[in-house]
C-alpha cells in the first residue's frame, strides 16, 4: 500500500489497496505448498490464515461498494461532486465514487443517480448544476467524447463567472488534454491511484 490516504487524521484502505491486497492473497494461497508432495500441518495453518484474510479483505470491498450504492447521501454533509467520464472508463469512475463516499462526499455518478424511465440529459445537468466540483476523468476515450466535453464546457463558463475553481482534471492514462483544461493543474493517476487520490482530495477540500 504505497501511498497513505489521511482522512480526519488516521489511515483508510482505499479500493486499490483493498484489490491489490486481494490478488496478493490469492496468488499466495496457490503457490503455498505447491512444491510439497505431502502438504505439512504447519502449511495448512498458513494457508487458513491466508484465506482469513482474504475473506476479511473480500468483504471490506464488498461492504465498501454496497455502502456507496445504498447509503443515504441526504444524511452525508460533504462536498458534491459530479464525475463526469466516457463509457470506457466507467470501471475507474466506479472506484472512484466508492472511495469518495467512504471518505464523506457526496458523489454524483450517472448510473448511480439516474433510474430507469428518467431523461439522462435533465438529469446529468441537474447533476452539473448542483454539484461543487466537477472531476473530468482524461483519457484518449473521454477527450473525444462529445458527450463529456458538453458536461465540462457547462462547468467551465460557470467558473469563470463565478471566479472560484469548479472543474479538477484527473489524469487517468497520457492523453492529448483540451486546451481550455491544459491550464489548470490536474491530480495525475497515471502514477498510481492513492497518489492520484491524494492529489484529488487536496483539490476538493480546498476552501474558496
Amino acid at each position: 500500500m504505497n501511498c497513505p490516504i489521511l482522512w480526519d487524521g488516521y489511515r483508510k484502505a482505499m479500493t486499490d489497496d483493498l484489490l491489490k491486497r486481494r490478488n496478493e492473497l490469492g496468488n499466495l494461497v496457490s503457490l503455498l505448498g505447491a512444491g510439497e508432495k505431502t502438504v505439512s500441518e504447519d502449511t495448512l495453518w498458513k494457508k487458513f490464515d491466508l484465506l482469513l484474510e482474504f475473506n476479511y479483505v473480500e468483504s471490506q470491498i464488498y461492504e465498501n461498494f454496497i455502502n456507496s450504492k445504498f447509503s443515504d447521501t441526504k444524511e452525508i454533509k460533504g462536498i458534491e461532486v459530479f464525475i463526469s467520464h466516457s463509457s470506457a472508463d466507467k470501471w475507474f469512475a466506479r472506484k472512484l465514487e466508492t472511495d469518495l463516499k467512504v471518505l464523506g462526499l457526496q458523489p454524483w455518478l450517472d448510473e448511480t443517480k439516474i433510474v430507469a424511465g428518467e431523461s439522462i440529459v435533465e438529469k446529468v445537468e441537474q447533476g452539473v448544476a448542483k454539484s461543487d466540483y466537477c472531476v473530468i476523468v482524461l483519457s484518449k476515450e473521454s477527450v473525444r467524447s462529445l458527450w463529456v466535453r458538453r458536461e465540462w464546457e457547462s462547468v467551465f463558463w460557470k467558473e469563470m463567472q463565478q471566479k472560484k475553481t469548479c472543474i479538477i482534471p484527473v489524469l487517468l492514462e497520457q492523453c492529448e488534454i483540451p486546451p481550455l483544461l491544459s491550464a489548470k493543474k490536474y491530480a495525475d493517476f497515471t502514477k498510481g491511484y492513492n497518489e492520484g487520490l491524494v492529489e484529488l482530495l487536496r483539490g476538493l477540500n480546498k476552501r474558496q
